[in-house]
């Protein structure tokens, strides 16, 4: 029994480092074909701390977006299957999220410290420069609603 045991567990540890690895290489091709999708107006460009800014912050809503698109994907083949939601679907699940949640948490930290100093920046900035930003960072979080109303349907 105890053979068994160790036996379950170490397949279980397997499976979880394989879908994790392989979970890992299809999000860098989904970030590649993400990435930079947001420009940042001329004017702001020459800024590295709000170009450092905008790249985070999309870094974040592209990560979360992966997150939820597999987690919707997910449920929808759990839906599909005849005998329900079943032990390999839960391990994709969890593997699925504690990946994103490893990649997003620095970047939510660095998030934090960026948000301060976006304050600073943007009391420094031009009326029309503050707009540009204001604009910017709206196209972003557009993409982050659409991926909360996209799971909502979803459900």
């Amino acid at each position: 029994m105890k053979k068994l045991n160790v036996l379950v567990g170490i397949l279980s540890l397997s499976v979880f480092a394989f879908s994790i690895s392989c979970n890992s290489s299809e999000k860098s091709a989904a970030e590649e074909s993400i990435k930079n999708n947001t420009e940042i107006p001329e004017g702001l460009s020459k800024n590295e701390k709000v170009k450092e800014y905008f790249e985070t912050l999309e870094k974040v809503v592209d990560e979360y977006a992966n997150m939820m698109e597999s987690i919707i994907k997910n449920g929808q083949n759990v839906q599909e299957k005849e005998g329900g939601a079943d032990f390999s679907d839960a391990v994709g699940m969890l593997s699925d999220i504690s990946s994103s949640t490893v990649k997003m948490a620095p970047l939510l930290e660095k998030m934090e410290k960026l948000e301060k100093e976006a304050e600073i920046m943007k009391k420094d900035m031009s009326p029309e420069k503050a707009e540009a930003f204001s604009k910017t960072y709206a196209k972003i979080m557009a993409r982050y609603y659409e991926m909360g109303k996209k799971l909502e349907t979803n459900q």
